[in-house]
């Protein structure tokens, strides 16, 4: 793994696993006598990544029915035009502006179910704005 990967993946271990500033340089500390990941040889940055994997960080969760049902109304939502991106990325930007969590896995079931309701209101929308072109949008 190059170097620099390490150094963004061990980042992101730091955020999955909840570590503040304090707490992350005591874990680094504790592991490898250094406060910085910046200073870390290669050999100490793999300790860091293994033991980040040990206390359950990079595991992906399998996506949920509801979640998975969201992921297809975003990609719905890219065919009608709503949504420009198609980096595999927007709609975990999406769900982050929206919700504040990183990915999907992270949503709660009530957050998915608002999602997945979401979605589909700006489905229905578009679809809408697509049929009936002069014809204003009443939201209630």
């Amino acid at each position: 793994m190059y170097a620099g990967n390490q150094l963004a993946k061990i980042h992101i271990g730091k955020k999955e696993l909840g570590l503040d500033d304090e707490d992350y340089q005591a874990f680094l500390f504790g592991l490898t006598g250094k406060r910085s990941a910046k200073y870390l040889t290669i050999r100490q940055r793999l300790v860091v990544v293994s033991e980040m994997q040990k206390r359950g960080a990079f595991k992906k969760k399998p996506l949920t029915g509801q979640q998975k049902a969201c992921v297809a109304k975003w990609y719905t939502l890219r065919k009608l035009g709503a949504v420009n991106s198609k980096d595999k990325s927007s709609l975990n930007r999406y769900i982050k502006k929206r919700f504040g969590k990183w990915n999907m896995g992270d949503l709660t079931t009530d957050e998915t179910n608002q999602l997945l309701g979401h979605l589909q209101g700006w489905i229905d929308k578009v679809e809408h704005k697509a049929k009936c072109p002069n014809e204003p949008i009443i939201s209630q």
